[in-house]
């Protein structure tokens, strides 16, 4: 190639979110507690409230774990039929190598729609803010 001439590739657009920084990481059955509690006691926790605009819990529950890439624990991925309310426990690695856990609290209200509220743990305030503001 001659100096100073430039060739042109096709590159498509990338998106990158949030959820690309998160492996979604399984735990047993029933630890999800003991490491939230652990993360309450040697971490952080940022809560944020949100309406989702979604027209059934399923679809709201559902998005969350898609956006934030976190694995449902102790079978609390799919949501019971008829039902007005759901708790989703989220568990990830963030990059770095650091735990981070969801708790979302995802509900229909009649004037509102799909409302969450949702709380993450890590030992860094800046990873629970970033997940949080994942679903903002």
């Amino acid at each position: 190639m001659a100096p100073g001439t430039q060739d042109d590739y096709p590159v498509e657009n990338v998106v990158i979110s949030t959820g690309d920084y998160i492996f979604a990481r399984s735990l047993q059955q029933g630890q999800f507690r003991s490491v939230w509690e652990q993360l309450a006691a040697q971490g952080t926790e940022v809560t944020q409230k949100l309406s989702l605009n979604f027209k059934t819990l399923e679809s709201g529950v559902e998005w969350i774990i898609a956006t934030l890439n976190m694995h449902p624990c102790d079978n609390t991925g799919k949501v019971e039929p008829g039902g007005r309310g759901h708790t989703a426990l989220l568990s990830g690695t963030f990059l770095g190598g650091q735990t981070c856990l969801v708790k979302a609290l995802v509900g229909m209200d009649a004037e509102r729609g799909c409302v969450a509220r949702i709380s993450a743990r890590a030992k860094s305030g800046d990873v629970c803010q970033a997940v949080v503001n994942a679903l903002m």
